[in-house]
């Protein structure tokens, strides 16, 4: 009787949370899909649905194609940059014992818990001595540092969590760190990396600040997606209908990257336990 007063509550508890967190989406799904001269916000259902929001979305602008480029061009290096250079220094600092090997997984872990709004006037001044500021390189080159630490502290633990008698067993037959790294460990931190490449593209696809700062003194047809959603929004009111489809249309690339990795996102959140 207990247990099952237990499983009820816990499946209350569950519909709650995915109460709110589907009922913000269907508000948003609703709005892009109702014309923006019916007024009116919130989840209800409109008399008649429109694309003509989609539309005005798609061409706002210079156009929604050339902002989702740019940001498919920044995300697909961060994204590449990240997980070679957090693999090579999750491998190293999760296999092997060197002087110094604490107090560069402390700076690291530094990286992972230091906010970007502490990092971003650092980082635009820095940027802007070397003539980056206002390219998307200072975007890649500012997001890649930010998604390393993180990459090298979640690789590292991954690699950590391997059965180190592979490792010993491949050393002593000769194998050199990149052969152990590449035929032994990485099919067995297959999971985690491809976790780690969902949350970086996640991440590196929605960011919005650095964006904003770093690109703040070019013209408007160089912007990345979620900062094109600004162009909705004037002096005197907001599109609220023709944001709304915007959202949508930049939301497509992060969903479709999660559902296509949820399955390995899940088997890397839990990698680590499961591997003896």
């Amino acid at each position: 009787m207990t247990q099952g007063r237990e499983r009820l509550i816990g499946h209350a508890i569950m519909l709650v949370l995915a109460a709110c967190a589907t009922l913000p989406t269907l508000a948003l799904l609703l709005l892009a899909f109702t014309p923006s001269d019916a007024g009116g916000a919130g989840v209800s259902l409109p008399h008649k649905l429109t694309l003509d929001n989609f539309r005005s979305a798609w061409h706002a602008g210079t156009g929604m194609a050339g902002y989702l480029a740019i940001s498919a061009f920044i995300t697909a290096i961060v994204v590449a940059a990240t997980v070679i250079l957090s693999t090579l220094a999750g491998y190293a600092l999760g296999t092997m014992r060197f002087p110094g090997s604490r107090i560069i997984s402390t700076t690291f872990l530094f990286g992972v818990i230091m906010p970007v709004e502490g990092t971003i006037i650092p980082i635009f001044y820095d940027l802007r001595s070397v003539h980056l500021d206002g390219t998307v390189w200072a975007v890649i080159l500012a997001q890649t540092a930010l998604m390393v630490g993180f990459g090298t502290f979640w690789m590292r633990a991954a690699f950590r969590s391997m059965p180190s008698a592979l490792i010993d067993a491949a050393r002593m037959d000769g194998a050199s760190h990149i052969r152990v790294l590449r035929t032994i460990l990485l099919p067995l931190a297959r999971p985690s990396l491809l976790a780690l490449v969902a949350l970086v593209l996640t991440w590196t696809w929605n960011e919005f600040l650095l964006a904003l700062v770093l690109l703040a003194s070019t013209t408007a047809d160089l912007r990345t997606a979620p900062l094109a959603l600004g162009l909705f929004q004037s002096q005197e009111s907001v599109d609220i209908n023709g944001l709304a489809a915007a959202a949508v249309v930049v939301a497509i690339v992060p969903i479709a990257a999660f559902l296509a990795l949820q399955r390995h996102f899940v088997q890397g959140l839990t990698a680590g336990a499961t591997v003896e």
